[in-house]
């Protein structure tokens, strides 16, 4: 994409911190065909629950934007590659998704 950026605010709150990141790109061509511009949120926020251990709860995807991340192709427009197969794939992106984490620090 010409026009590819992202955003991220973190922001410590009574002990939790609070983030969201913004990304944002424009059309592109990928496995030779034109994507569509996309912008995704993704959200969190993370608070120490005991010394050296922290949880933090995520949402990727928070507005469950469907948009195509990346494509392939496995030949060229002669064919040299591929096995004599030419096709084009385009992936969508992974739909709304929670995580929890915890990790240890020592």
């Amino acid at each position: 994409a010409q026009r590819y950026g992202a955003i991220e605010v973190v922001q410590p709150c009574g002990g939790s911190e609070f983030s969201a990141r913004i990304l944002a790109s424009g059309n592109r061509i990928d496995a030779g065909q034109e994507l569509p511009a996309y912008n995704v949120v993704n959200l969190g926020v993370s608070r120490m629950i005991r010394p050296g251990w922290t949880a933090r709860l995520r949402v990727e995807n928070a507005f469950n934007e469907e948009y195509f991340e990346r494509g392939w192709a496995n030949a060229d427009t002669r064919n040299r590659y591929g096995y004599g197969i030419t096709n084009t794939f385009v992936w969508p992106a992974k739909p709304r998704s929670y995580g929890l984490t915890a990790r240890m620090s020592f």
